[in-house]
């Protein structure tokens, strides 16, 4: 008995010490070349609405019930979602456009875990009529939450916003 209180006590301080250590942000940054030109990609990724065509977590649950306020594209317009477990429920606010660069907003999620974050969407001229885009996401992460983030989230994440920008792409270059 002794022994396995010790072993419990060891892995509780290696825990303990692992959420003292690790980053307290999780930042994550992918970008795709899309075949067109900034202009036509850039009209496309202000849009709530038309961001619903490549939403990587809208696979994740094809039901999930979006509703949208405000003018789309502009500061302030709102979708807020309700989703199965793997979705969740939230909202995202379109807080920040400097025209023809960069589309910033805040979401904010409600289930399954309360938080904040704040996510971007930028262009730059890739050259010969191309397009790149940048997809950003950066988020606080307390203690517990921050050990998650280090051994799964961030892999999670990376490979959600890989799939969104290349369905971005391809529904772009159609």
């Amino acid at each position: 008995m002794k022994k396995i209180l010790i072993v419990l006590a060891v892995i509780t301080a290696v825990i303990a010490a692992a959420g003292l250590i690790l980053p307290k942000e999780m930042r994550i940054e992918r970008d795709v070349v899309i075949a067109k030109p900034r202009a036509a990609v850039f009209s496309s990724i202000r849009s709530i609405r038309a961001n619903q065509a490549w939403n990587p977590w809208l696979k994740l649950d094809p039901n999930t019930v979006t509703t949208y306020q405000g003018a789309d594209g502009t500061v302030g317009s709102m979708a807020a979602w309700k989703g199965n477990d793997k979705v969740g429920e939230g909202e995202q606010e379109i807080t920040e456009i400097v025209e023809g660069e960069k589309v910033v907003s805040e979401l904010r999620f409600k289930k399954p875990m309360a938080g904040t974050a704040v996510t971007w969407l930028a262009t730059e001229d890739a050259g010969a009529g191309q397009t790149r885009v940048r997809w950003g996401f950066t988020s606080e992460t307390k203690f517990p939450q921050n050990i998650f983030c280090a051994l799964m989230g961030k892999a999670f994440m990376t490979k959600t916003f890989d799939s969104g920008l290349a369905d971005l792409k391809a529904l772009m270059e159609k």
